[in-house]
């Protein structure tokens, strides 16, 4: 099986899922906006870097169990500044 890029002009094909969500993130359409920072809008590429960004900045705002909830792959569907690229990115049927 393979996955293409989507993109006009971006012929990049991959054998597994995870290289095409890291390429397509790579595009800027990837992006999530973090859901404590509302009112600046603050946006990550990666989901790492937006779990990072919630465990050293919003510590006392989110539980830690609540944090490993709305923070996983699927969830942050709801969190992307352009869903259906993320959706179709990582597989959501």
């Amino acid at each position: 099986m393979t996955f293409e890029c989507w993109f006009a002009g971006c012929e990049r094909i991959f054998t597994t899922r995870d290289q095409l969500r890291n390429h397509v993130s790579n595009h800027g359409y990837l992006r999530m906006v973090c859901p404590c920072c509302c009112e600046d809008e603050k946006s990550k590429r990666h989901m790492v870097d937006l779990k990072r960004h919630v465990s050293e900045c919003h510590v006392r705002v989110i539980a830690d169990d609540e944090k490993h909830y709305f923070l996983r792959e699927r969830c942050c569907f709801f969190l992307a500044i352009n869903p259906e690229d993320y959706k179709r990115a990582i597989g959501i049927p």
